[in-house]
């Protein structure tokens, strides 16, 4: 006789299939090359942005994967764009956030980028 199939291994086995499609590596990555003071966007505001918003960050897609997290951005007003989890282009590489700075009377946008 056959010893009975464990109930974990069984779930296990029955919820594979459907995990399948739930991991997706990010390959759209965010590698605007940085300038000698960090890449620069083309617009600047001359009103500043409001205070960065606390966001909850979600569970890690996989492992290796970076949070980036969320900024303003101008459309004509202030947008929050949420984070969101990214995987690095190569071994080693760091996140390093974008941010608005104060340049004379405007505010510059330095973009983020791998390093």
């Amino acid at each position: 006789m056959k010893a009975p199939i464990p109930p974990k291994i069984l779930l296990t086995i029955a919820v594979m299939p459907l995990l399948a499609g739930c991991v997706e590596r990010e390959m759209d990555y965010d590698q605007s090359p940085p300038a000698a003071a960090g890449a620069v966007a083309a617009e600047s505001q001359p009103e500043n942005p409001p205070p960065p918003r606390i966001e909850a960050v979600p569970i890690s897609p996989g492992p290796g994967y970076v949070w980036i997290g969320g900024a303003w951005e101008w459309r004509g007003y202030w947008a929050w764009v949420s984070g969101r989890w990214a995987y690095p282009p190569h071994p080693g590489a760091v996140w390093v956030n974008g941010a608005w700075v104060r340049n004379g009377q405007e505010n510059v946008w330095i973009m983020g980028h791998w390093r």
